[in-house]
């Protein structure tokens, strides 16, 4: 393998950091517009309309 092989794109180099960053952005989304979250249950395949 060369060294231009091993160099990795800007995702996969910081992907910890962007799963960390997309947690703790679905935790605030969470709790400062619950009402988000609410207006996905009209969503559910489960649920008869």
């Amino acid at each position: 393998m060369s060294a231009t092989d091993k160099q990795l794109d800007f995702f996969e180099r910081y992907r910890t950091l962007w799963v960390g960053f997309c947690m703790v952005l679905g935790l605030l989304l969470g709790k400062t517009a619950p009402g988000l979250v609410d207006g996905t249950y009209r969503y559910d395949p489960e649920e008869p309309s």
